[in-house]
């Protein structure tokens, strides 16, 4: 039997201005999580949703609330988001998906390039989970004054 995905495809791009710490929200973070008895090293949100990885093992209150304390943490940070959308009912394959993918994602930074202008370096912090995106995103900010780091 195929595997069934989702329907869309998402990325989330999280933007801060390295000028604005955020060590204490981070450290308020982690010791909320960690007070409530989660024993995590990272937190997914997908994982997270879909009871995955590290998530298995706690209920759907237990996620919940985790999920809050993120919510909260992106809240109270100095960071804002954007999240490129792909329908993947649109995509015959992965080669078209991944296509509509970096398109969607040039388009979206083309948009917001006054405000990547204003700064002498833009880093892109990738944890190099899948291959598609970490080659999407090197072409899409390799033409920038970007400096990709996995």
């Amino acid at each position: 039997m195929a595997k069934e995905y989702p329907s869309y495809y998402l990325v989330t791009f999280v933007f801060h201005n390295q000028e604005n710490c955020i060590d204490e929200q981070v450290s308020k973070l982690e010791e909320s999580v960690r007070n409530s008895g989660f024993h995590l090293e990272y937190i997914h949100t997908g994982p997270v949703i879909r009871k995955e990885e590290v998530f298995a093992g706690y209920s759907i209150d237990e996620r919940r609330k985790l999920l809050y304390k993120m919510l909260n943490f992106v809240n109270k940070c100095p960071i804002s988001h954007m999240t490129v959308a792909i329908d993947r009912r649109e995509a015959a394959d992965k080669i078209t998906l991944s296509g509509k993918l970096a398109k969607e994602i040039n388009r979206a930074m083309s948009f917001h390039a006054k405000f990547f202008s204003g700064f002498d370096k833009v880093i892109v912090y990738y944890d190099n989970g899948q291959n598609e995106l970490g080659a999407i995103l090197n072409v899409v900010f390799s033409g920038s004054s970007s400096e990709c780091v996995e």
